[in-house]
């Protein structure tokens, strides 16, 4: 093997002397008959059994039955076909960074079609993120295995596509587990919001539409207070805050454009106690009492399949972001869809600073006297949960985050900066105090609420009565009819079909999820009658 591999390096240097690929590549015969590849003089598989050594490859990996197999260049897709045949439960994800070598190996082999297979072809980060995104999560992927002899030929690209497989299987990971918390009520609020779904315009209106303005994201980290009285003395740039950062703003007299509400848990509506938004950027999962407060609202959609059967049902897409599990990350994807002239981030540090996760007076510091019992202040709460990481205390939470900020600003074309020299963003360059000033005296930039043609919400009605009766069929039948159910329900259900994928639903695990049906089921029934109660009430 050391040898065969030490003869895939060479390959590389000779491809990369001849020029373009497809001039070096040439399909011949093996010794077993079957057709193998060769790039200049060196064989990209087998010249004696190409078969026999994908199956050696597979088999190498079969006992730990993985999740998800990622084969790290395709080759002629020997690999691939003998993946489907020794492991049937597994998803595998072909990467291959040449389209010139795949477009070879599906002229040359006969790749039939699976929903197994996830191909990741080329180069382009966005449509790689979204292939990968795709198979893991159509997967249970807590064990995914690698096949990467073919990745020596492009070792750089293969390196980053490991890690990108790396970051989307961690975020599928706190995506679960943040569904087994909240998913029913995820669910239910989106359902209650159907006005909102219907009636509301999304932000694709913004969609490249202020290349010409700055814009400042407030999140509520420790450094959030550092430099406000800057912002007090000027009208300059957008102004976006995460609902965390609101009320210290409002307090501080800044001008805030627009909030930004994530999260379905009741304590959010704390963060706008005394003072109602003039504008809200809301996902549908948000209390639908929150709604109410705000003069002018906008619904921003999530990934998932729940949110596109929202789409199919209006019969239009409503604009998602990527939330990266925090606030902060869905803002700056919207910042950076407006094509901002430049993205400039306050707060957003994900790292503890003298024991504190946020700048104080936040909401959170009023449940601090629920927990006195356990913890004398929010500091010591705080240090429960620390990890140290680039030299500061943070949390893997927060980590996490961070994370996938410094995947997407690296993505970002716009520049970005933050404020303070301080956090996890270490690569972000701050940005100079004379600028920041300059910006800030700027005018007002006019900031509008999009054009948009509502929907009849009662389309959203009938479609929930189709959905109560497929759920009721379900119910009434045994566990395998809950396959049947749509992405209408995929936030109640999900965690349990993982879980499902790797080993069979025990007795307790069915009833806990049958309780949730049922409740479920009740919901529709009061949205279905509240809403015929609306019509007959109407002049």
């Amino acid at each position: 093997m050391r040898c065969h591999l030490s003869g895939q390096i060479s390959c590389f240097h000779q491809v990369r002397e001849c020029g373009r690929m497809e001039s070096c590549m040439k399909i011949v015969e093996s010794k077993s008959g079957a057709p193998t590849l060769v790039i200049g003089e060196r064989y990209l598989h087998s010249k004696y059994d190409p078969v026999k050594e994908a199956q050696r490859e597979i088999s190498a990996v079969a006992g730990d039955n993985p999740a998800v197999l990622v084969i790290l260049g395709t080759g002629l897709g020997y690999t691939i076909t003998e993946a489907l045949k020794i492991l049937p439960n597994t998803k595998i994800l072909a990467v291959e960074s040449n389209p010139d070598i795949y477009r070879l190996m599906m002229e040359n082999r006969q790749i039939s079609e699976s929903e197994r297979i996830f191909f990741v072809v080329g180069k382009n980060r966005e449509s790689n993120f979204e292939a990968i995104t795709r198979c893991i999560d159509a997967s249970a992927a807590t064990c995914i295995k690698y096949i990467s002899r073919l990745s020596v030929l492009d070792d750089k690209h293969y390196s980053e596509i490991t890690e990108m497989i790396g970051k989307v299987a961690e975020m599928q990971i706190e995506g679960l587990n943040s569904m087994v918390r909240f998913g029913p009520l995820w669910w239910e609020n989106s359902v209650r919001n159907y006005r909102e779904w219907a009636e509301l315009p999304d932000a694709s209106g913004w969609f490249g539409a202020f290349s010409k303005t700055p814009v400042f994201i407030f999140a509520a980290g420790p450094t959030l207070s550092d430099n406000l009285d800057l912002f007090a003395d000027g009208e300059g740039g957008l102004r976006f805050a995460v609902d965390t950062a609101y009320p210290i703003l409002v307090k501080a007299g800044i001008r805030v454009d627009a909030v930004f509400a994530v999260d379905a848990q009741k304590m959010t509506l704390a963060h706008f106690e005394g003072a109602q938004p003039d504008f809200l950027l809301g996902a549908p999962v948000i209390p639908p009492e929150l709604w109410k407060l705000a003069k002018k609202s906008v619904i921003l959609s999530l990934d998932g399949p729940h949110f596109s059967w929202f789409d199919i049902a209006l019969g239009r897409r409503t604009a998602r972001l990527k939330s990266g599990g925090s606030v902060t990350t869905f803002a700056f994807d919207l910042a950076r869809r407006m094509t901002a002239e430049k993205i400039i981030l306050v707060g957003a540090d994900f790292a503890h600073r003298h024991g504190r996760r946020h700048s104080s007076g936040t909401a959170y510091e009023h449940f601090t006297d629920l927990i006195q019992s356990r913890f004398f202040s929010i500091e010591s709460l705080n240090r429960q949960n620390q990890i140290q990481r680039d030299g500061f205390e943070t949390e893997s939470q927060l980590a996490q985050y961070a994370q996938w900020m410094k995947w997407e600003i690296y993505e970002t074309s716009r520049p970005v900066f933050r404020t303070a020299d301080f956090g996890l963003l270490k690569d972000v360059p701050v940005i100079d105090r004379a600028e920041l000033k300059k910006i800030i005296s700027t005018a007002r930039p006019e900031f509008y609420r999009p054009n948009f043609h509502p929907v009849d919400s009662r389309f959203l009605i009938e479609a929930f009565k189709m959905e109560k009766i497929a759920l009721q069929f379900a119910m009434n039948g045994d566990a395998t009819a809950l396959r049947e159910l749509s992405g209408f329900f995929d936030p109640i259900i999900r965690p349990y079909a993982v879980v499902s994928q790797r080993e069979e639903l025990s007795a307790k695990l069915l009833n806990e999820l049958f309780d949730k049906l049922r409740s479920a089921d009740r919901i529709l029934d009061e949205v279905i009658s509240g809403s015929a109660e609306n019509v007959k009430s109407e002049p």
